[in-house]
C-alpha cells in the first residue's frame, strides 16, 4: 500500500517541478525516466523493474542535486511558477532517501537481494518464477539388457 503512494508522490512532485524549464534537460529527463519505471514496478511483480527503479532512484538523488545547485538560484526571480517549481524539487529530493528504504524492502520481498558486487544478483531469477514458461529438461536413462 506505501509503494503506490510512494510512485504517485514522486509523480506528482515531478509534474510540480515542470513549471518551470529552468532545471534542466538532465533532471527532467531522469525523473521522467524514474516515473515510468516506477509505474512499470506497480504493474509487475518481478524483481527487475525494483532493481532499476533503485538504481535510477540512486542516480536521481545525485543528479537532483547538481541541477538544483546549478539552476535552483534563478527559480527565485521567476515569480511563482519558480518557487513552486523549487520547493517541489526540493521536497522530491528530501524524500528520495525515504523512498529508497521503502523501495529496498521491496526488493526483498520480491525475492532480490543487492550484495556488495552489485545488482547482478538481484537480476538473477529464484524460485518459481525459473522455470516459468519453459519446458523442463529432463533426461531418463533406459535401462541397458
Amino acid at each position: 500500500m506505501l509503494l503506490p503512494l510512494i510512485v504517485f508522490t514522486q509523480c506528482f512532485l515531478f509534474i510540480c517541478a515542470m513549471l518551470s524549464p529552468l532545471l534542466g534537460a538532465s533532471f527532467f529527463g531522469s525523473n521522467c525516466i524514474l516515473s515510468a519505471l516506477g509505474f512499470w514496478m506497480l504493474e509487475t511483480r518481478s524483481v527487475r523493474p525494483a532493481v532499476m527503479y533503485l538504481s535510477v532512484l540512486l542516480f536521481t538523488i545525485v543528479n537532483d542535486c547538481i541541477c538544483i545547485s546549478f539552476f535552483g538560484v534563478s527559480l527565485y526571480d521567476k515569480g511563482f511558477a519558480g518557487t513552486v517549481s523549487l520547493a517541489s524539487s526540493l521536497l522530491a529530493l528530501f524524500l528520495k532517501p525515504f523512498m529508497g528504504i521503502v523501495l529496498y524492502q521491496e526488493l526483498q520481498k520480491r525475492g532480490g537481494t543487492l550484495n556488495i558486487r552489485g545488482f547482478t544478483s538481484a537480476m538473477k531469477i529464484r524460485g518459481p518464477e525459473r522455470n516459468e514458461g519453459r519446458r523442463e529438461n529432463r533426461s531418463y536413462s533406459m535401462p541397458h539388457g
